[in-house]
């Protein structure tokens, strides 16, 4: 009976190292991932920013109209992650307006850990916990859902998003 429980003890100790191996390989992922996540919020921004100063100069060379052909009015052509309002929703600001900007471009249900991340927050729990109460806001606020618990996504209508769960982001 000894020696079945010498080959359990061996077949275990080979299972815990596998284990602690595919934990700091998903570490490693983990921390790619955010980091790409960053980087996508960091673009999107860009974006807006250049479609934004695109804007203004193609208002400045035609005088005379009026803001009726702003891109925060609508959606933008092309599909752009640019984060527009439907009427009767306040136009948003700062870390809001970064918040949906990156839902958005994700195109897919995020939790509030991979926002904070992706925002460039530390992996600390007070900083996810801000984050999670700033989307429960939003989605008090008709910005976002929370398809399931803690999944959160672009809500219907923002963007003309029609679909559950999927914004039109156009990256």
């Amino acid at each position: 009976m000894t020696s079945q429980f010498d080959r359990l003890d061996k077949h275990e100790a080979a299972v815990r190292l596998r284990l602690v191996a595919l934990r700091e390989q998903a570490a490693v992922l983990q921390e790619q991932v955010a980091g790409l996540e960053n980087r996508l919020v960091h673009l999107a921004i860009t974006r807006d920013t250049l479609l934004s100063l695109a804007e203004e100069d193609a208002a400045e060379r035609t005088p005379g109209q009026g803001n009726e052909g702003n891109a925060r009015s609508g959606s933008v052509s092309g599909g752009d992650p640019e984060v527009t309002a439907p009427p009767g929703r306040r136009e948003l600001t700062g870390v809001n307006e970064q918040v949906m900007v990156l839902m958005a471009s994700a195109g897919r249900p995020m939790r509030a850990k991979d926002v904070a991340l992706a925002m460039g927050e530390p992996n600390e729990h007070r900083r996810v916990e801000t984050t999670r109460t700033r989307l429960k806001r939003l989605v008090a606020a008709g910005w976002l859902a929370e398809r399931e618990p803690g999944q959160f996504t672009v809500a219907i209508g923002v963007n003309g998003n029609h679909q559950k769960g999927v914004a039109s982001a156009g990256v």
